[in-house]
């Protein structure tokens, strides 16, 4: 058998970690904002995104919730957008 190639569908451990890893930052600046905070803090909270980076990273985790909450109709809006 040889080993230079990788098997199609195989998936290393640590791209798994870093997906999770990427989806857990999204949910954290979701719930931040959702305490108040505004998107330049929770930038330097994370060590210095820009606020484009965090809207961006507070909307895909508003969608994700959206989507595992569809049918109890949780919707989120931004009032700063």
């Amino acid at each position: 058998m040889r080993y230079d190639r990788i098997p199609a569908g195989f998936d290393f451990p640590y791209q798994r970690f870093n997906k999770m890893y990427a989806v857990a930052k999204e949910e954290h600046a979701f719930l931040l904002r959702c305490e108040g905070l505004k998107y330049r803090e929770i930038g330097e909270h994370f060590g210095g995104l820009s606020r484009e980076r965090v809207r961006q990273l507070v909307c895909r985790g508003a969608r994700r919730l959206q989507h595992a909450m569809k049918r109890t109709k949780v919707y989120y809006v931004d009032l700063e957008s």
